[in-house]
């Protein structure tokens, strides 16, 4: 038997749905994965994701129920200068905002209900060069939280 992910559903939704509507951002399709080695690969924007916590509240039939599946999302902006770096991670992350607003249900992954986008941590400089002295990415953890109905087949065994 097969047993549906659906927090691969979700994150594989949120993944397209960024690849799809901010290409100007993130032109390949590795500068959104959950591999966080495409880092070393050079893009100027990488949104690495990964599974997070997963809140679930029952239905009204034990075989159904409501998830809340936690993305965490570590967004990379390359530091160049200032001025531009900065003004490009507020232009991505407000992107990113508007674009989960926009597509609350993912363009359509089954069960999704809605999408929340939210950072509970502070920007910082994350350095990459071999003396640890110069900054190479502005960084920030971003927790989107897909909220998904789904029903579980099948039965006692």
């Amino acid at each position: 038997m097969t047993l549906t992910d659906y927090y691969s559903e979700c994150e594989n939704g949120l993944s397209a749905l960024v690849l799809a509507k901010l290409s100007t951002y993130f032109p390949e399709v590795w500068t959104v994965s959950n591999d966080d080695t495409s880092i070393a690969r050079g893009a100027d924007n990488l949104l690495v994701l990964r599974p997070g916590k997963f809140p679930y509240a029952m239905g009204s039939e034990m075989e159904e129920g409501v998830y809340k599946w936690e993305i965490i999302g570590d967004l990379y902006i390359r530091y160049v200068n200032y001025a531009t770096s900065w003004t490009r991670f507020k232009a991505v992350r407000n992107e990113l905002i508007h674009l989960v607003h926009m597509y609350p249900n993912l363009n359509n992954v089954p069960g999704v209900l809605k999408m929340q986008i939210a950072a509970n941590e502070r920007t910082a400089y994350f350095k990459l060069d071999e003396a640890g002295t110069k900054a190479n990415f502005i960084i920030q953890t971003l927790e989107f939280t897909a909220t998904q109905w789904v029903t579980f087949a099948g039965g006692e065994i």
